[in-house]
Formats: C-alpha cells, sequence, structure tokens
C-alpha cells in the first residue's frame, strides 16, 4: 500500500493592507457671489451691489460656532500675466474677507486664498465670460 500523502495545504493569505487613511473633507461651497457684483475688471474693490450679500453672508456666517473655516477665494480671468492675476486674486479674497471681519466674522475663522486665473468658472472665451470668472467663492469646514 502506498504511504498515506500530506494534505496540500494552501499557503496562508495575506494580511490585508492598512486602509487608506480618510481624506480631508472638500470644503462645502456654501455661497458663491455673483462675478459681476463683486469685481470690475482689474480691481479687487468691493462694488456697493455687493454689500447686500456679504452683510446676508456676514449675518449667517457670524453666529455659526461651528463653522470653523471659512475659506474665501478669489479668482481672475485670464487677461493679464500669471503672477499679476495671482496676487489680484489674493487681494480680492482679501477684500471679502475683510468686508466680513468688519461686520463681526472672527478673523481667526478665515482663511484667504487666491487662484488667479487656474480654476475658471467657464472658459474665458469672451468678455460675458471673463466677467463670470472675476469672483470670489466662499467654502467652509464643519466640526463634526
Amino acid at each position: 500500500a502506498a504511504p498515506p500523502q500530506e494534505p496540500v495545504r494552501a499557503a496562508p493569505p495575506s494580511p490585508s493592507p492598512p486602509p487608506a487613511p480618510r481624506p480631508q473633507p472638500e470644503p462645502e461651497v456654501m455661497f458663491e457671489f455673483d462675478s459681476t457684483v463683486l469685481f470690475d475688471f482689474d480691481s479687487s474693490a468691493l462694488r456697493a451691489e455687493a454689500r447686500a450679500e456679504l452683510d446676508r453672508a456676514s449675518d449667517i456666517l457670524a453666529p455659526r460656532d461651528d463653522i470653523i473655516l471659512i475659506e474665501v477665494a478669489g479668482h481672475t480671468d485670464d487677461i493679464g500675466t500669471n503672477e499679476y492675476n495671482q496676487d489680484l486674486s489674493i487681494r480680492r479674497g482679501q477684500s471679502v474677507a475683510d468686508y466680513l471681519v468688519q461686520n463681526g466674522v472672527s478673523r481667526d475663522r478665515l482663511r484667504v486664498v487666491g487662484y488667479g486665473e487656474t480654476r475658471p468658472k467657464v472658459p474665458n472665451t469672451s468678455p460675458e465670460n471673463r466677467k463670470l470668472n472675476r469672483r470670489a467663492v466662499f467654502q467652509y469646514t464643519i466640526n463634526e
């Protein structure tokens, strides 16, 4: 009689890789203002029409302690150099942030960023589209 054969054993399963780190949540867009109201061409000065919208935003944001970070992002169209537009977008974001602080929003909760012409809302293919890209956008992070 043939000697008994040893049973075939499957290789032990390799250990599972550790779970991927959870990505930071993208800030949620809370307000986006009509760019034709906010900024004229080559300007970071707030237009009078924007003040009512920013007053409304301040009334909502100021008392909300659960909103721990408010990012104010400035944007431009594609006319001008990248460097100039980057600086202009920061100045636009700063104009909005300064107005919010004057109306009760804590500066500690604000972060200003400028995206220059790198994140157009629409293609910069016409004067009307360029107006839409001269804007500021709020994004916020809530403490959960």
